[in-house]
């Protein structure tokens, strides 16, 4: 069984960096891990190809039966998951 896969995000989630995510979080769930854990600790500004590629993942993640969680997430992207209703499709966790 192999163990939770823990990827660390850019300062920005948006468009220039979206492709190169989804490539990372493919090759994350390769091995079906029992979780992908995504630490949002650097992570400044998400725009919506940003969101959209966060729901891809979590759809990835539900397909295959793996727990996706988000950490480490600062207070203006938490209320932008809340309002947008992510976590409660997701685990979201805040930053202490």
């Amino acid at each position: 069984m192999s163990e939770e896969v823990l990827l660390e995000m850019p300062e920005n989630i948006v468009s220039t960096t979206a492709e190169d995510l989804r490539a990372q979080m493919k090759n994350a769930l390769q091995d079906d891990p029992p979780s992908l854990v995504l630490d949002m600790d650097k992570t400044k500004y998400v725009d919506s190809m940003g969101i959209g590629v966060l729901i891809a993942a979590f759809n990835s993640c539900r397909k295959k039966q793996v727990e996706f969680k988000v950490i480490n997430v600062d207070k203006e992207i938490l209320e932008l998951f809340t309002t947008m209703r992510l976590d409660q499709h997701f685990s979201v966790q805040s930053k202490a």
